[in-house]
């Protein structure tokens, strides 16, 4: 008996070009009212976003975590300065 080999797939999952989510996590920067986008650098890697940069409060700390996530990143490494 034979089984052919059955690939399921999470639409969350799903692997982007990774310039692709770079452009995604901006846009989402740009949309917020809580991240100023200008001052943070965004590198992807295998799906894992790194961000850098410097922002003004914890809670815009927080919110760029989120829009790493809402913009396609799998992990985001938050290497953001509070200043």
């Amino acid at each position: 008996m034979y089984f052919a080999p059955v690939e399921f797939k999470n639409e969350c999952q799903v692997k982007r070009v990774e310039h692709r989510i770079e452009e995604d996590i901006q846009n989402e920067f740009f949309w917020s009212p809580f991240v100023n986008g200008e001052d943070i650098q965004v590198r992807v890697e295998e799906g894992k976003a790194t961000l850098t940069g410097t922002v003004d409060s914890l809670r815009e700390f927080k919110a760029a975590t989120e829009n790493a996530c809402e913009g396609g990143a799998a992990i985001v490494n938050n290497r953001l300065i509070v200043q």
